[in-house]
């Protein structure tokens, strides 16, 4: 008899048991295949006669955990037999249509649904992984689907197919994928490929995203750097040349604000026989050039197509769009002559040479187009021929040696600047340098052509005969046609014609007093000098050059510590504050100070609020507009490694102490003392700087001193608003009348006659009236104010106090008709415009 208390196992209740890790899809499946007959123990609803492998722990499992309540009798197994049949097919159904679907979603997704189902325990799963005490987890359909789910997105949403070419770009990547760009080079290191890997003579390279080979040198990357380009259009060049002729752009940092001129090449186009090694050369040379004449490149970076030069920026102008329309003295032109000279043997002096100068390489300064004087003049472009470009826009400062050897290159393609020696390479910038100056004597260059320089014929011209004598010994020098026997800069600079025309400007003791008392100062004092000159502008930079050319006295545009020996002599100094100028100064492995060093002392002097906010801000990493001292010490301890953090909160101290003083005088005792937060804001940060403060503070004197001359001159002058007034209307009215009666006196008739009488009236009331202006002194108190002057003149010009008063008595009467007429300064001012005239001619 059927017993009604049996009940029915669904697949609800089989996908608990599967949930629940009771039972797997793989025992299901399994006792699916077995044939679902009719087993002797009527609680195993999947046992069979013989189980499949000889399998019974299954059983016995599946016996546990799925049971029906039944009753003995052939009839309840019966029942059982069939439900087990009907379940079976159910079962075998639902996972056939799981496997379709299953199948259907990893073809639709292009996703093999084999790998997902090694986790569920199907294939390859042995009886011991099928006990009960196996507690791995087993993935359900649903699992599956979900995987599958997973994998959708990632593939169509995440990582969209339109975004798969930004990965071939490292502007691209760096926004839409940042965590790929920061780790590329260390994937590409783990690749074996990658810039780490460009090292010996050969060049690293890597493949594009179209297949094509990418060169690495092993430089910084670019898209790292933080610098971004300015547009052309933006960039307001004083000279168009500058990017026209030699391609240089501006480019911004976008944390510090530092400006530099970006120079690029494809690395596509580079010369013949160039790899790693010899641009790793060339970047540690050009991070060596410092000097006064030369501008300077500071940073070299690279990304898979280019290789970006960053060098200082000057607002300049080209000596080839100034040359022809200069009006330079014959002082300015040898200072000029001086310069270059300087710049080509100080870089052959490290192991640079030019090769290819032209006039668009000698940069002056931007005032010089106005009228102002062309000192501080720049070379450009030093150890760039041979290594990132083989060619020039013209060849007419050309050597002839390096002209032959360039047209011999175009037949092959070869590389003629690195077949060439050292001493060669000496001789061909000696011959630029001699056509470079006699174009700035003549305003045009000495060959027309290419032909002309092959030739090496040339002669003076007419412009040379209003130069000294030695000007032509000093071009002949250079232009001598045999290569060994030019002249070389360094010689050029000791010339009869330098030497007679160019003398180093005055002012020297002050200028080395101001050095003995920065480097006695504190050490965080020094540092934060140091750390200034990374933002000063080249403004700055050319008022500090001023400075500078006084302790140069060779001319060499660096100064040595001979020069500053020599110097503390002359001035009653001791030797060793020379010395101890000189090692603090000089540049590391060098032998001579150069300008951005020298900076140092002069840069809290010289810097404006701009940089001076640009400065704060590199130091404020979090953006909090306050620096604390850690921040401070680890900037500065990258420059001297024996600053103590002990030193940088004691300076840090004493500023806020010396903020706290200022401002308490200011504002009376009562003013609370300073923050000692031991944190600087923006306002402390200035006042770390003790020349700039009291240079403020004399300019805030003068401000108010202005401002209270001006109010009290107005608090006079306000009462007598309305007498003013008046007198400006009569003085009108007189100016008619004349205006008036003088037509009348044209006429030769008794009225003429009477008009003449009345003119003369007119003038004389015009007289009183410009002699009786109101004011707050009246025509007697002024005319004693005229007296006083008087004596105060006569008391400074002749001294009455002096021996010699009474010799000097005579004269006082003499003087007397000066010092009236002089009283409000007309005549000194036109002596004064006369004098000035006189210095400039």
């Amino acid at each position: 008899m059927e017993s009604r208390d049996a009940k029915r196992v669904t697949i609800m209740d089989l996908g608990a048991a599967v949930v629940a890790g009771k039972v797997s899809m793989k025992d299901i499946a399994d006792g699916i295949m077995g044939g679902g007959a009719a087993a002797a123990d009527d609680d195993n609803i999947f046992d069979t006669a013989e189980p499949r492998g000889g399998d019974t722990s299954k059983n016995s499992r599946m016996s546990t955990n799925i049971r029906t309540s039944s009753h003995s009798g052939h009839s309840t197994k019966r029942r059982t037999s069939l439900q087990g049949d009907h379940m079976g097919a159910e079962i075998r159904m639902s996972m056939s249509m799981s496997t379709r679907m299953t199948s259907r979603i990893s073809t639709f997704i292009g996703v093999d649904s084999s790998a997902a189902n090694l986790e569920s325990g199907g294939g390859g799963h042995t009886d011991e992984r099928r006990t009960r005490r196996n507690t791995e987890h087993q993935m359900t359909v649903g699992e599956h689907i979900d995987a599958l789910a997973e994998t959708v997105v990632n593939t169509n949403l995440e990582q969209a197919w339109f975004l798969e070419s930004c990965m071939a770009s490292p502007t691209c990547q760096r926004i839409c994928f940042p965590a790929e760009h920061a780790t590329r080079t260390k994937r590409q290191a783990a690749d074996g490929n990658g810039p780490d890997n460009a090292e010996g003579g050969g060049k690293g390279k890597t493949l594009g995203a179209d297949g094509s080979d990418i060169i690495w040198f092993g430089l910084e990357d670019f898209t790292c750097s933080g610098f971004s380009m300015v547009a052309v259009e933006d960039m307001a060049l004083e000279d168009p040349s500058i990017y026209n002729v030699l391609g240089m752009t501006i480019s911004l940092h976008r944390k510090t604000s530092v400006q530099r001129y970006c120079l690029q090449f494809p690395k596509a186009n580079m010369p013949q026989g160039v790899g790693s090694q010899e641009v790793k050369s060339l970047v540690r040379l050009l991070h060596r050039c410092d000097h006064v004449n030369i501008l300077c490149c500071r940073e070299v970076f690279e990304d898979q197509d280019r290789i970006y030069f960053m060098y200082e920026y000057y607002p300049c102008c080209t000596m080839r769009s100034l040359y022809q329309s200069q009006t330079w003295t014959q002082e300015q032109i040898v200072n000029l002559a001086r310069e270059c000279c300087a710049a080509v043997a100080y870089a052959t002096s490290i192991g640079l040479q030019h090769v290819g100068l032209t006039s668009s390489h000698i940069l002056i300064p931007a005032s010089a187009a106005k009228g102002g004087d062309p000192i501080v003049a720049k070379v450009f472009g030093f150890g760039l021929m041979g290594i990132v470009q083989i060619d020039q826009h013209d060849h007419l400062a050309w050597a002839p040696e390096s002209l032959d050897r360039y047209n011999a290159s175009l037949k092959d393609g070869s590389n003629f600047v690195l077949r060439m020696d050292g001493a060669l390479r000496q001789s061909c910038d000696a011959w630029s340098l001699g056509v470079l100056i006699f174009t700035l004597a003549a305003k045009n260059p000495p060959f027309r052509d290419d032909a002309a320089v092959l030739q090496k014929k040339w002669q003076f011209s007419i412009a040379f005969e209003m130069l000294d004598a030695e000007a032509k010994t000093f071009v002949e020098n250079f232009l001598n046609s045999i290569a060994e026997k030019r002249s070389r800069p360094a010689k050029a600079l000791n010339h009869e014609w330098i030497r007679k025309r160019w003398r180093s400007p005055a002012g020297d003791e002050d200028v080395f007093r101001k050095l003995e008392d920065f480097v006695y100062a504190p050490l965080p004092k020094r540092l934060f000098g140091r750390f200034l000159t990374r933002f000063l502008a080249a403004e700055h930079l050319r008022a500090i050059a001023a400075s500078f050319y006084t302790l140069d006295t060779q001319g060499t545009g660096v100064i040595s510590v001979r020069e500053l020996v020599q110097i503390a002599k002359a001035n009653g100094r001791p030797q060793a504050a020379a010395s101890a100028i000189f090692e603090w100064l000089a540049a590391p492995g060098g032998g001579s100070i150069t300008l951005l060093r020298f900076a140092e002392a002069f840069a809290e002097e010289v810097i404006d609020g701009r940089a001076l906010r640009h400065a704060f801000e590199s130091l404020d990493d979090d953006g909090s507009e306050v620096v604390s001292p850690e921040e401070l010490y680890e900037v500065l301890q990258e420059m001297d490694g024996s600053l103590t953090l002990a030193e940088v909160v004691r300076h840090i101290a004493d500023a806020e102490q010396q903020v706290a003083t200022l401002a308490g005088a200011s504002k009376g005792d009562g003013y609370a003392s300073g923050k000692d937060d031991q944190a600087i804001d923006y306002g402390e940060f200035c006042q770390l700087f003790p020349v700039r403060v009291q240079r403020m503070a004399v300019m805030s004197n003068r401000i108010d001193t202005e401002r209270t001359t001006a109010e009290d001159l107005s608090g006079r002058f306000g009462s007598y608003r309305k007498k003013i007034q008046d007198w400006i209307a009569k003085l009108r009215g007189v100016v008619e009348t004349i205006r008036k009666l003088s037509d009348t006196t044209i006429e030769r008739t008794e009225a003429g006659s009477e008009a003449a009488k009345a003119l003369k009236k007119e003038f004389s009331r015009l007289q009183d009236a410009l002699g009786n202006a109101p004011g707050p002194f009246d025509a007697f108190e002024f005319q004693n104010m005229v007296q006083r002057a008087k004596k105060d003149f006569q008391r400074r010009q002749f001294g009455d106090d002096s021996p010699g008063h009474a010799k000097n008595k005579g004269k006082h009467k003499k003087e007397e008709v000066q010092v009236n007429s002089d009283l409000l300064g007309f005549d000194s001012f036109l002596q004064d415009v006369e004098t000035s005239l006189e210095h400039h001619q």
